[in-house]
């Protein structure tokens, strides 16, 4: 009689621990679709970045165009490179911001794995 009431609540904890690992996996998706929302935001950064250097580069040809003294031009010539620059570090970053979420996302699908390997060894050990 122990054993069949021990056995019963052993079956009981493997099956709450399968459930507790379902609601890791979840919450693992979730983490994941959160991160790609993340990834998605900073693409349209990328995007609004790669559009502004446009309309930069074209306001500093026109200044230049306009402009009367070499010293001018030379001053409007360095104003373009660091306002440029400025903006290629930004979609660098941003380049980089998704690198990282990428690989939060590739170690999130690794533990899915791993929880999936759990419940197999669960359930195998819970049909012995």
């Amino acid at each position: 009689m122990v054993l069949k009431v021990n056995m019963k609540v052993f079956i009981n904890l493997v099956v709450m621990s399968i459930d507790s690992i379902k609601r890791s996996i979840e919450r693992e998706k979730d983490h994941i679709d959160g991160l790609k929302k993340y990834i998605e935001r900073y693409r349209k950064d990328m995007a609004r970045y790669r559009e502004q250097k446009k309309r930069e580069t074209e306001r500093y040809n026109d200044r230049l165009k306009r402009a009367s003294s070499t010293s001018q031009k030379q001053s409007i010539r360095n104003s373009k490179r660091n306002a440029i620059d400025s903006i290629k570090r930004n979609i660098d970053r941003k380049k980089h911001d998704i690198d990282s979420k990428k690989d939060y996302i590739r170690r999130s699908r690794e533990k899915i794995k791993d929880y999936r390997d759990d419940i197999k060894r669960e359930r195998a050990r819970k049909r012995r």
